[in-house]
This record gives C-alpha cells, structure tokens and sequence, in this order.
C-alpha cells in the first residue's frame, strides 16, 4: 500500500504514515558505494520517496509514522545512505540499547561507516560522517556530533 504524506503545517512538517497493509516481497535500491544493496519493500520506497518529497517541499521536521515490523530502521537506513552518497553527516538518536544494536547492524551490512556514542558500548569510528547515539549519552555529555541530517 503506498505512504501517505499530510503535511499539517505547510511550512514546518510533514508526516509521512504507512499502512500496515499486505507486504509485498523485497525489491532492491540503489546499491552503497561498497556494493551492498538495501532491500527496501514497495511500500518502504512509497514511504522514503514521501520523505525525500516532504524535504524537497521545504518541510523542515518531518515525521515517517509506520506500525510495529513496517521496516523503520531498514528506510532510515535507506535514507542514511542517500545522505552520505551527498556527503552528508548524520546523526541516528535512540532510547534503547535494542534500536542502536540493530540500526548499527543493518549499517554495517550495507556497508556504512558509522560510530556509535553509547555508554559501555564501544564500535564504529567516532570521526565517520554517521553516528548512531543514545539520547541519554548524548544528554549526559552534553555534546552533540554536528549533523546534517537528523534522524530520532
């Protein structure tokens, strides 16, 4: 089932909502730089292209709502990709120790260069363009890895 962009406030949001409808078999996107493909379902391309349009538009906080097993980390991934292809830097915030392992082990996969800025967890490369964080460490130490992108 395709995304659905409303846009509440022209100006400043846009909020994009996957149906949690029948799920197509996977079908490939653009391929990193490393080789490695992200695997992103129709449904998960509708929503990143609804994304991509929302910024395009000139939104500025964008809001991807998708149910339980829709695939967020896999599209925020995508859209991770998209940004460090442009040279972009990116900054990945969560709460939980479960979101940071997994968002950091699809990175690896498709071959992103990433660090990770959690407590008691060590991996990645703090100088790469892409951090994955625990909002509670990045509060605590109260310093911010700059980004271009930010994705919570």
């Amino acid at each position: 089932m395709a995304s659905t962009c409303r846009n509440h406030s022209q100006r400043r949001a846009g909020n994009i909502n996957v149906a949690d409808a029948q799920r197509p078999r996977g079908t490939t996107a653009e391929d990193t730089q490393e080789g490695a493909a992200v695997i992103l379902r129709p449904y998960q391309i509708s929503a990143v292209n609804g994304l991509r349009s929302a910024i395009q538009r000139g939104a500025k906080g964008v809001i991807l709502a998708a149910p339980t097993g829709s695939g967020k980390t896999v599209m925020g991934c995508e859209v991770i990709r998209s940004a460090v292809t442009k040279r972009r830097r990116v900054l990945f915030v969560a709460h939980r120790d479960e979101l940071i392992r997994q968002c950091s082990g699809k990175l690896t996969d498709i071959g992103i260069q990433h660090g990770i800025i959690k407590a008691g967890m060590r991996g990645g490369d703090v100088l790469a363009p892409v951090q994955v964080a625990s909002i509670q460490t990045i509060m605590r130490r109260q310093q911010i890895p700059p980004a271009d992108l930010l994705i919570v």
